[in-house]
């Protein structure tokens, strides 16, 4: 138990820039050289095992209560044997509260928001105004954009990577469509603040969705600058534009960005 929560607070530290190789396989999980995927693996693990030998205990308590046959010594054992089994369940559910009220990405297992992202390896600018000099590009990205802070993407890690390429270059401050000259699309996947809540109620900041229903520059508005101004914020963090983007692939899959269709994504 105490494993599980260690390992727990220690994965809502900045560890991504740790280099982890050759490690013992988890049950129930793939091999990985990812040490954020690994630490996850280590808390689902630690989890299913309290449930599963919580059970497992009940079942046996259970079993020496019914060959206790009136005996009073037995029966308190297997009272005793159920009672820790509960209580086992209890502090498990107490941690799985705890972490919840730490963050509730810890339990979620939201890695491109727990995590730090790894740094980029190339001399690629990875802040600005303009895409970076490989957007458009078809190819996996480095940097904010490697396949590893894809994580959270699962079995389509390889494909957001060249997805967030295409978009953006591995640049994190970049602005796309505009609604009344004003930026709605920012960041590593261009994230359109118009047409997406993104959990802080963007879309409440425009008119209109731009770029969907015949919403165009001309007839889109500001409803409000300072919601606008904290989605882009919001957007411009790699981690927080990561996540968005993983939140609406889970909803609408790879048809919300047209880089994916010309990559052949989709």
């Amino acid at each position: 138990m105490s494993l599980v929560v260690i390992a727990a607070f220690i994965f809502s530290w900045s560890f991504a820039l740790a280099q982890y190789t050759n490690q013992e396989k988890i049950p129930g999980a793939q091999p990985t050289q990812i040490f954020e995927q690994y630490l996850k693996d280590i808390i689902n693990f630690g989890f299913a095992t309290i449930g599963i030998l919580a059970l497992f205990m009940i079942v046996i308590g259970a079993y020496q209560y019914l060959m206790a046959a009136g005996n009073i010594g037995k029966v308190d054992s297997a009272r005793d044997t159920i009672g820790s089994a509960l209580l086992g369940l209890i502090l498990g559910l107490c941690a799985w509260i705890i972490l919840y009220k730490i963050n509730p990405d810890l339990v979620k297992m939201n890695l491109a928001n727990i995590s730090q992202l790894s740094t980029p390896s190339t001399s690629t600018t990875t802040t600005g105004s303009k895409p970076g000099p490989n957007a458009g590009k078809c190819v996996e990205g480095t940097g904010y954009c490697a396949v590893e802070n894809m994580s959270c993407f699962g079995d389509q890690a390889k494909n957001a990577s060249v997805v967030c390429n295409a978009e953006s270059g591995g640049v994190v401050k970049v602005g796309g469509d505009k609604c009344g000259g004003t930026n709605v699309s920012y960041g590593l996947m261009q994230m359109n603040t118009s047409c997406h809540d993104l959990g802080i109620g963007c879309t409440k900041a425009f008119s209109c969705c731009l770029g969907t229903g015949g919403c165009q520059n001309s007839n889109c508005t500001v409803i409000s600058s300072e919601l606008a101004d904290q989605c882009k914020t919001a957007m411009s963090d790699p981690a927080k534009n990561i996540q968005a983007a993983c939140a609406e692939y889970g909803r609408s899959g790879w048809s919300p960005w047209t880089q994916a269709k010309k990559c052949g994504v989709i």
